[in-house]
C-alpha cells in the first residue's frame, strides 16, 4: 500500500510540473523519455539547455542524473563526479528510488572510471541493493555487472563469480539476447577465474551454439580464446594449442593468441615448434614474459630467463600492491555501516511516529469519551426536562377553563391520552429509565405536532375557526406580516394554554418569552382599527 500510494503521489508531480513549469523543465522530462531509445538526442536536448534557467533542486538534480546518463550511453569517458554528486545527495534515502538507484549506479560508474574501487563498489552495492528490492531485473543485472568487474580487477574470484551469476540470472529474467550474452561470458569468465574450468567450457560451449546461430563470427572467436585459456587451466595443452592455432590464422587475431599458442607447444614438449612462434610473438604483456621465460628456460639459458622472471615478479608486485590499495573491505564495512546507520535512523522515525499516533490516539480516545460524557450527560437532562414538561402538560389539560367547548376539551384531551398513559407506567415502575425515555419520546413528539407539524398545526386552526367564527382565519387576514411564532401564539392564548406551555411549543427557553412576544403583540392589535381589534385583544387576555 504504501508503495501504491507514493507511486500516485509522484505521477501527479510529474504531470503538475509538467504542466505548469517552463522550457528547461519540460527539455528535462523528454530527454528522460528518449533516454533508452535515444540517448543521442537525449544528449542534444540536455546540452541545448541554459543552465542558468534550470530552477530549484530537484530540476538541477534531475540535470546532473540526465546529463551523466546521456555521456556514458553515448561511450563518453566521464571521471568528474561533481556533477553527479549532486544527483546522489538529492535522491538519497528519498521517495523516489528509482532515481536515487540511478544516481548511485552513474557514480559508480565515475568512481569506476578513475579506477577508485572502493566509493565505486559502495555506489555500486547501493544502487544494486534498490534495484533488487524493487524487482527491476535489468538494473538489477547491471549493477550485478559492475559489482563483478570491480571483484575480476581486484582478483576476488569468489566474490566475482557471485555477483557474475546473480548478473546472468537478472539478464536471462529481462529476457534481452543480447544482454543474456553479455551474462554468459561474465559468468563463464568468472568460471574460470575461480578455477572451475569445466563448468566455463559448459557455457562456452554455450555461448558458440548463439554465434554459430547468429552468426556472429567475433563472438565466437572470443568463446574460442576464452575457452582455449580454460583447457590450458585444465593443463589439456594440446586442446588449447589446437584453438590458439586457429584464431592466429583468424581475422581476429590478438597479440596474445601467438603467447598463448607458443606456450601451450611449450608445455606439451614441442619446444622447436616454440621457438618458431617466438619471433612472429608481438605480445609485451604477461603472457609474452612468460612466453619468453618458458623458452629461454627450455633452451638452458637460465640467466636469460632469470631476468625475464625479475620482470614478470616485478609487474606481479606492482599488481599486488595495487590490489592491497584499493582495501575493498574497508569499502564493504563502511557501505555495512552506513547501512546500519540507515536503518537506525529509520527505525528512530518509526519510533516517533509510532508514539505520535499512540499520542494521538489517546487523544482521540479521551476526546471521544469527553464527548460521548457530555452527549449522555446532555441526553440524561433532555430527559428529566421532558419528564418535567409532561407533569406540565398534565396540569394543562388538567386547569383547563370549564367555560370551553367541551368538544375543544375533547379534541385536547386526545392529544395527551398516550403521554398520561406513560406518566402513569413511569410511577408505576418507580420513575425506571426505560419509562422516563418512553415518556421523554412521546414529549418531544408531541412538542414536534404543536410546533413543526403544519398539517396538525392547520387542523387546531380549522377546528377554532369552526367553533369561533373564522377567527384565525380573520386574526391572518388582517394581520399578513406576522411571523410564525406571532399566529401560534394567538391559536394557542385560544386554547387557554398556560404561557408555560406555550413557551414549550413555541421552543422558547422560558416564559419570559412568551411575555414579551404577548406584550409586542397587543401593541399591534391596540392601534389596529378594524372590527375584530376587540375579539383579538380578549384572545390574548384570556376572555375569549
Amino acid at each position: 500500500m504504501e508503495k501504491f500510494i507514493l507511486s500516485i503521489i509522484t505521477l501527479l508531480t510529474l504531470f503538475a510540473v509538467v504542466g505548469c513549469s517552463g522550457a528547461p523543465d519540460r527539455t528535462l522530462y523528454e530527454a528522460e523519455a528518449v533516454m533508452t531509445e535515444h540517448p543521442d538526442s537525449a544528449l542534444a536536448l540536455l546540452r541545448s539547455l541554459n543552465l542558468g534557467e534550470i530552477r530549484g533542486k530537484s530540476s538541477r538534480a534531475l540535470y546532473a542524473l540526465l546529463f551523466t546518463q546521456a555521456q556514458f550511453k553515448n561511450y563518453l569517458d566521464v571521471d568528474n563526479d561533481s556533477l553527479i554528486t549532486e544527483a546522489v545527495d538529492y535522491y538519497e534515502d528519498g521517495p523516489d528510488h528509482f532515481r536515487s538507484m540511478l544516481a548511485s549506479y552513474y557514480y559508480g560508474r565515475v568512481r569506476l572510471n578513475k579506477g577508485d574501487y572502493a566509493n565505486a563498489i559502495f555506489a555500486f552495492y547501493n544502487a544494486y541493493e534498490l534495484a533488487d528490492v524493487s524487482g527491476d531485473k535489468f538494473w538489477t543485472a547491471m549493477t550485478a555487472e559492475r559489482i563483478c568487474e570491480i571483484y575480476r580487477n581486484t582478483y576476488n574470484w569468489k566474490e566475482m563469480l557471485k555477483f557474475a551469476d546473480v548478473e546472468y540470472q537478472n539478464f536471462k529474467a529481462y529476457g534481452n539476447p543480447q544482454y543474456i550474452q553479455d551474462g554468459l561470458l561474465d559468468l563463464a569468465l568468472a568460471y574460470h577465474c575461480d578455477s572451475q574450468y569445466d563448468s566455463a567450457i559448459v557455457v562456452y560451449k554455450q555461448i558458440l551454439d548463439t554465434a554459430f546461430r547468429y552468426q556472429n563470427k567475433e563472438l565466437e572467436e572470443d568463446a574460442y580464446r576464452n575457452m582455449a585459456l580454460s583447457y590450458y587451466g585444465k593443463a589439456q595443452y594440446d586442446s588449447a594449442a589446437m584453438l590458439f592455432e586457429s584464431l592466429c590464422g583468424s581475422d581476429y587475431v590478438m597479440p596474445s593468441d601467438s603467447a598463448y599458442l607458443g606456450l601451450m607447444l611449450l608445455k606439451s614438449g614441442k619446444i622447436s615448434e616454440a621457438k618458431r612462434v617466438l619471433p612472429t610473438s608481438k605480445c609485451y604483456n604477461n603472457a609474452g614474459n612468460w612466453l619468453k621465460y618458458s623458452t629461454l628456460l627450455a633452451l638452458g639459458a637460465r640467466d636469460s630467463a632469470l631476468t625475464v622472471l625479475q620482470a614478470i615478479m616485478e609487474d606481479n608486485d606492482v599488481i599486488l600492491k595495487d590490489n592491497i590499495k584499493y582495501n575493498l573491505s574497508g569499502a564493504l564495512m563502511d557501505y555495512h555501516a552506513y547501512k546500519l546507520k540507515l536503518a537506525d535512523e529509520r527505525s528512530h522515525y518509526i519510533r516517533v511516529v509510532l508514539w505520535l499516533v499512540v499520542v494521538i490516539a489517546m487523544i482521540v480516545v479521551l476526546a471521544g469519551a469527553y464527548v460521548s460524557y457530555r452527549y449522555i450527560r446532555r441526553q440524561r437532562l433532555q430527559i428529566e426536562k421532558n419528564v418535567a414538561i409532561a407533569d406540565s402538560l398534565k396540569e394543562v389539560l388538567e386547569t383547563q377553563n370549564a367555560n370551553h367547548d367541551a368538544m375543544i376539551l375533547e379534541l385536547i384531551s386526545d392529544r395527551f391520552d398516550v403521554l398520561d398513559n406513560l406518566c402513569r407506567v413511569m410511577y408505576e415502575n418507580g420513575n425506571s429509565v426505560q419509562a422516563k425515555r418512553r415518556v421523554s419520546k412521546e414529549v418531544e413528539n408531541l412538542i414536534d405536532q404543536f410546533s413543526k407539524d403544519d398539517s396538525k398545526i392547520s387542523e387546531l386552526s380549522n377546528y377554532v375557526d369552526k367553533h369561533y367564527d373564522n377567527i384565525m382565519s380573520r386574526f391572518k387576514a388582517d394581520f399578513p406580516n406576522l411571523i410564525k411564532n406571532d399566529y401560534l401564539l394567538f391559536l394557542y392564548s385560544i386554547y387557554g394554554f398556560s404561557s408555560a406551555a406555550i413557551a414549550l411549543f413555541l421552543g422558547l427557553d422560558n416564559v419570559t418569552g412568551v411575555y414579551d412576544r404577548r406584550k409586542r403583540l397587543k401593541s399591534k392589535i391596540k392601534v389596529f382599527t378594524g372590527e375584530n381589534r376587540q375579539i383579538f385583544m380578549d384572545v390574548l387576555d384570556k376572555r375569549l
